[in-house]
């Protein structure tokens, strides 16, 4: 498999779900048990090859990227009394990743923040995940979706089917293939369709492996009402050139963009 060796997650948004929390602390530092939201996502691209994680950042920048940070000093107090475990964490997270951020100075939508990245990412390929959902499987995500990949340049996409009373929540891909066992073509996208205009179950998820390509393809797009350039147009007209792979992701999947899904998260990783 060819190796993804960025990883660009935009964190810039409100967090408007877990208000009053998150006026001051950003949703994915909120904790899963007793990690964060972002500890999961990075670790599991860590583990998938990632060299170097892209955070987007608002104006007013982040706590986010600190959290990655080494901290020398918390980490000699812990060892001075005897908490080596616990600085023994601290060591290991700064040497996950190499962090870099990007600020992204107004709220112009997902594909607006994904360009942001571009000078840092160059002419590689790189996974674009998002914080809103979270996965525990024998194969991560990231390592799903490069399987998925294999050795060809397209992007791929994780999906998953939903329960038809939440399909109108969620970006749902039109499948080439109705076998779904295997990564398929993507014919196409609805935003948020009511049941009777889905053409399937299967959302998207925000995990993503994305060509360079995709930078070009969102210059191209349309800005929509409102003025947000959306992610999903890019792929729609980069699809105008190459396939766009879907990929169903197995394991069982959490969303934690909303307070109860945080809390079914937290109460599952507590029994592991």
């Amino acid at each position: 498999m060819k190796p993804v060796r960025k990883a660009i997650i935009p964190i810039a948004g409100l967090g408007s779900r877990f208000l009053p929390a998150t006026k001051c602390v950003p949703k994915e530092i909120l904790p899963i048990y007793d990690r964060p939201v972002i500890d999961y996502i990075v670790r599991e691209l860590a583990q998938a090859g990632v060299e170097e994680i892209i955070f987007i950042v608002p104006p007013e920048g982040s706590i986010t990227p600190e959290y990655f940070y080494a901290d020398e000093r918390l980490e000699y107090e812990l060892r001075k009394k005897g908490k080596d475990e616990y600085a023994d964490t601290i060591r290991d997270l700064s040497r996950l990743v190499k962090v870099a951020t990007v600020v992204q100075q107004d709220p112009k939508g997902d594909g607006h923040a994904i360009l942001q990245a571009e000078e840092l990412v160059g002419k590689e390929d790189f996974f674009a995940f998002f914080g809103d959902e979270i996965f525990d499987a024998d194969q991560s995500a990231p390592e799903q979706l490069l399987q998925a990949r294999g050795e060809n340049q397209s992007c791929v996409l994780g999906v998953q089917p939903v329960p038809d009373e939440v399909v109108h929540r969620f970006g749902i891909v039109d499948p080439s293939d109705q076998n779904q066992a295997a990564p398929f073509r993507i014919h196409g996208f609805v935003e948020k369709p009511d049941l009777k205009d889905a053409p399937s179950n299967l959302a998207l998820l925000g995990k993503n492996i994305c060509s360079h390509k995709i930078f070009d393809a969102l210059r191209n797009c349309t800005v929509v009402e409102g003025g947000e350039l959306r992610l999903v147009d890019a792929f729609i007209e980069l699809r105008k050139s190459e396939d766009i792979i879907g990929s169903v992701l197995l394991g069982k999947r959490f969303d934690v963009g909303n307070p109860a899904g945080l809390l079914e998260a937290s109460i599952y990783f507590s029994k592991k």
